[in-house]
């Protein structure tokens, strides 16, 4: 990992975590770490963190994957971090072994546990299908367009800056459970910001083939404050997102 690197990559976790690394599982290959994988806290909540950069060997994918089981084995949510990772040519099929078993412990974790990624830099090959696994994927900086580099585009939240992807996840996290077994978390209700629940039918035309902009019902109908939109800047006629209804995650 270069130092350019790992600065940043320590400065997103630090401004991520209440308090840092609470549990560090290591930091990848000793002859030039390209991975963090740790365990902590973002506002209160346990998760385990992966984050990669620069060329990946095969003992960096391992760390890795010890993340994913650990992720599995607590039920905490994985938030994954990317900035340029790319497997290492010298450590030939042993690099590539080993990112299949990562790539399938990510997708045998879906649904188990809330899957975040964050791409600070470009991402290429095998790198790229592990952002793609993920439930939500914040893209900043210089990729915030849209797209991420070798898959089809897929930014659910851009952001101008690691402090904002930092707020993204934290704002992310906040909607969602720890795992498949657990409650999301419920805060204290507040009214949406049009006020008391209005008519609706004065917002959704009479007539099935009539247009009308659908975030304007999400907001007579949720919290104030409380809707995150994902892909807003993507093209096509779907809304997705969270947001919290009577204080309740939807």
């Amino acid at each position: 990992m270069t130092t350019r690197a790992a600065e940043l990559l320590g400065r997103f976790l630090d401004g991520l975590l209440d308090d840092g690394p609470a549990l560090r599982l290591g930091d990848g290959a000793a002859d030039g770490p390209a991975v963090l994988a740790a365990s902590g806290a973002v506002e209160g909540r346990d998760v385990v963190v992966c984050a990669c950069a620069g060329e990946l060997g095969a003992a960096d994918v391992e760390l890795c994957c010890r993340a994913v089981e650990l992720a599995a084995r607590t039920g905490h949510p994985l938030l994954t971090v990317h900035d340029g990772a790319a497997p290492r040519p010298a450590d030939g099929l042993a690099v590539r072994g080993a990112t299949g078993r990562l790539l399938r412990a990510c997708a045998r974790l879906s649904g188990v546990v809330p899957q975040v990624a964050v791409v600070l830099g470009e991402v290429t090959a095998e790198q790229a299908v592990l952002v793609a696994l993920a439930d939500v994927v914040v893209v900043a900086d210089a990729v915030a367009d849209g797209a991420v580099p070798g898959t089809r585009p897929r930014a659910d939240l851009p952001a101008p800056g690691t402090a904002a992807a930092a707020d993204l996840v934290r704002d992310v996290l906040s909607f969602l459970p720890a795992n498949n077994l657990a409650a999301p978390p419920r805060l204290p209700p507040q009214p949406p910001a049009t006020g008391p629940a209005g008519d609706l039918a004065g917002l959704v035309p009479a007539h099935p083939t009539a247009g009308y902009d659908v975030r304007e019902v999400v907001a007579e109908l949720a919290d104030d404050g409380e809707v995150l939109e994902l892909g807003a800047g993507l093209p096509g006629g779907v809304v997705t997102g969270f947001a919290r209804l009577d204080g309740r995650s939807a």
